[in-house]
């Protein structure tokens, strides 16, 4: 039986070479075209919402497959554009990048503003968790092993923020609780789907079908002070 034989050297560096000049074929493209003729439609939906706030999709048939996600596109754009950069800029950062994030960075506030007052008849709430019983829960549910050695070889803030699951509250939902104008708490999930049924004079029951079955562990004393630290701002915000 005869090997195969390997493409060799000229192979490669032709196929480098095709790479190469894909991605500077891409890349100038960019920088000298405009928006393809479908991009508006991919965004349009998300444009409305957040300009009207209507949630239509019945009215423009390419709208009924678009998603809240593309609102992070569009609200990126928003802010770029209110910053004055042109297109070209907002693609590559012409003008220098430290000029970019200044005028990001001025315009941030006036984004959120601007959010609060088209949604400020909106009922705003969220609901949150004891930080130390969400991450035993966490562990119980996602992972095995010991949770003491988890806790005390390793893991730490910037290792909780790699997952949704662990990562402080208050990285997703800010430290300023008063934009909510309700804010409930898992412990006490009847209350939560009283006041959600009286906002909405809808009956709303709030089950619980991911339920752990594994035994709680009891946590020492150090393993409950690091993940106190880790969950220092959740702690002094939601509270235990």
């Amino acid at each position: 039986m005869v090997p195969a034989r390997s493409p060799g050297r000229p192979f490669y560096l032709a196929v480098a070479a095709l790479a190469l000049f894909a991605m500077g074929n891409a890349s100038w493209s960019a920088w000298r075209e405009a928006w393809t003729i479908d991009e508006p439609f991919h965004l349009g939906w998300s444009r409305r919402v957040l300009e009207t706030g209507s949630t239509r999709r019945d009215d423009v048939p390419s709208y009924d497959s678009k998603t809240p996600v593309s609102m992070l596109n569009v609200l990126a754009q928003m802010s770029l554009t209110y910053a004055e950069l042109s297109e070209r800029a907002q693609r590559f950062g012409q003008g220098g990048l430290d000029l970019t994030q200044q005028k990001i960075a001025a315009v941030t506030k006036q984004m959120q503003d601007w959010l609060a007052h088209r949604w400020a008849h909106l009922f705003r709430f969220t609901v949150v968790r004891d930080p130390i019983a969400r991450f035993v829960s966490y562990f119980c549910s996602q992972r095995r092993g010991d949770i003491e050695r988890y806790i005390l070889d390793g893991f730490s803030l910037e290792v909780a923020r790699r997952d949704i699951h662990t990562a402080p509250q208050t990285d997703i939902i800010g430290t300023d609780l008063s934009r909510f104008d309700f804010v409930g708490h898992t412990e006490v999930m009847d209350h939560v789907s009283a006041v959600l049924s009286e906002v909405t004079d809808t009956e709303i029951v709030i089950g619980h079908r991911n339920r752990t079955h594994r035994e709680r562990p009891d946590l020492s004393a150090s393993a409950i002070a690091r993940l106190q630290e880790i969950y220092r701002a959740d702690l002094e915000v939601i509270g235990s």
